[in-house]
């Protein structure tokens, strides 16, 4: 069987999420008993809101009396360590457009009246969440978005203010005006040894952090790595991120993005921070190539291909890179790059880092090589 990069044009074809998303909706209405699912057709009919926000009780604040019935209430956080700089309000925001949608809700971009700042406020539909038994995953993303923002580290994206009403959850969140990593493929294919490595480098950092604090990322895509005004990336979405108690760290829940997920995963065995650097040597193949190493239009296929096939690369890729990927997208998570005894030292000592300095690169000392305009 021909592998993808022996095809030439599979190097240069991304299949957008818009794609995805016909091709499924397509098999799913070709089946006579879905097609007559009232579910079904209520999804199909549902008619676009306005891309507006409606607040009129200014003391939205994280109130516990507002929460679902299904709601943990002795178990929820408040956001008291995120540190506002004055007592504001979701009213202080004034939306300005829709940054994205999606099946929770919408991601605005919005400005503070009183420091005139642009912040990224993503609404949370209540209704949605209860309805999909998502209330654990919306929790866990807000207490993670809570921890790593009182460490303020430069490659994790910051939860500033926490409010809710009694449809809708508020997170307004730092605003990166670069776009994401998905978008950036999308445009230019693939990315040069230097943004490549660049981007290595601070990815390589975030994930370092989050695993520090006892928590596995599951969702490293293109799609969840900012760019800033500055060119330096952050991660977000910690929607599908897991925080591990001190006395059991893993876990067999299967998420996460298709073309990132790890065999362990795929083959419903335990799993624990390795799946995480499985995903960035995925992200990485594909940062250097323009394709994930194991893609198929069928996903199943794709899953088969993760666990079965050679890990193979284009003609012209250099040793170091080869190197380092082959050590990342190892099977076997026990002999996967980082899973060792020095844990992430051994990436960050990996020849393919040689040359980085590592204080600087936590520092921003490092000169982007692509800066948003």
């Amino acid at each position: 069987r021909r592998k993808s990069f022996l095809l030439p044009k599979h190097f240069f074809f991304r299949k957008s999420t818009a794609e995805k998303l016909e091709s499924y909706l397509r098999k799913v209405l070709s089946d006579i008993n879905l097609k007559s699912s009232t579910v079904l057709r209520d999804f199909l009919s549902v008619k676009s809101e306005k891309d507006s926000i409606k607040w009129k009780d200014p003391s939205l604040h994280m109130k516990h009396e507002n929460l679902p019935s299904t709601w943990d209430r002795s178990k929820s956080k408040a956001l008291r360590t995120v540190q506002p700089y004055h007592k504001a309000t979701i009213e202080d925001y004034d939306l300005i457009k829709v940054l994205g949608k999606g099946c929770m809700g919408k991601v605005f971009l919005s400005r503070e009246r009183h420091s005139n700042k642009l912040y990224a406020l993503k609404a949370i539909s209540k209704e949605w969440v209860v309805f999909r038994q998502e209330v654990e995953h919306t929790k866990t993303e807000r207490d993670i978005l809570a921890s790593i923002s009182t460490i303020s580290h430069p490659f994790l994206i910051r939860l500033r203010e926490s409010y809710q009403d009694i449809n809708q959850l508020f997170l307004v969140l730092d605003y990166y005006p670069g776009g994401d990593i998905a978008t950036q493929l999308a445009k230019w294919h693939k990315f040069d040894d230097a943004r490549c490595l660049f981007y290595a480098t601070e990815i390589i950092l975030g994930i370092e952090e989050l695993h520090r604090l006892g928590i596995v990322y599951r969702d490293l895509k293109p799609e969840n790595i900012l760019i800033g005004r500055d060119g330096h990336i952050v991660l977000t979405d910690f929607g599908l991120s897991k925080q591990f108690k001190p006395n059991w760290q893993k876990t067999n829940t299967f998420c996460g993005t298709a073309e990132y997920l790890a065999p362990e995963i795929i083959r419903g065995d335990e799993y624990s921070y390795p799946v995480d650097w499985w995903s960035l040597g995925t992200l990485l193949y594909e940062m250097m190539t323009g394709i994930t190493p194991f893609w198929a239009a069928d996903q199943n296929k794709m899953y088969q291909r993760v666990l079965e096939d050679k890990l193979e690369f284009p003609d012209g890729m250099m040793y170091e890179a080869t190197d380092l990927l082959r050590g990342l997208l190892q099977r076997d998570p026990t002999l996967r790059l980082g899973c060792g005894l020095s844990g992430p030292m051994e990436i960050r000592g990996h020849i393919y880092f040689e040359f980085v300095n590592w204080d600087d690169v936590f520092h921003k000392r490092t000169r982007a090589p692509y800066i948003p305009t």
